[in-house]
């Protein structure tokens, strides 16, 4: 995928880029959130969300966590909040991961989501599967 702009950050904690033709939204994680850091993402991923909605009525997310450590329980909460929120049934999310911990928790915190959620170790397979224009290729994670 080409190198995007990254729209928000904040140093070493995380970025978030935002492929306007795609309506594809890329988080990557870098390490623990403090809850203000958290609150501070979530809402400007909410900006980047509602930008891709408005233009092509559903969102494709690609959260890379594989350089991010177990996240606290608060902040996961704030994360499925989020998720009941703001995903669609029309939507894709895709999670990069290090360890299965860290998978059991995002797996957690989405098991509701109305959206097709997969989980990844590359990021090379997390894009391939979110672009993917193939409808049979949006099977939900199991």
């Amino acid at each position: 995928m080409d190198r995007l702009p990254v729209v928000a950050a904040i140093k070493d904690r995380y970025a978030i880029q935002y492929h306007a033709s795609r309506g594809l939204v890329v988080l990557t994680l870098m390490g623990f959130l403090a809850s203000e850091e958290s609150k501070t993402c979530l809402s400007q991923l909410g900006d980047q969300w509602a930008n891709a909605y408005r233009s092509h009525g559903r969102v494709l997310l690609l959260i890379d966590a594989s350089k991010s450590g177990v996240q606290s329980p608060a902040i996961l909460d704030e994360l499925r909040g989020a998720n009941a929120q703001t995903v669609g049934a029309g939507d894709r999310v895709a999670f990069v991961v290090s360890s299965n911990l860290l998978k059991m928790q995002f797996r957690r915190a989405t098991r509701e989501s109305p959206a097709a959620v997969e989980f990844f170790l590359s990021t090379d397979a997390a894009e391939t599967w979110i672009l993917a224009s193939d409808s049979a290729a949006w099977g939900v994670a199991g």
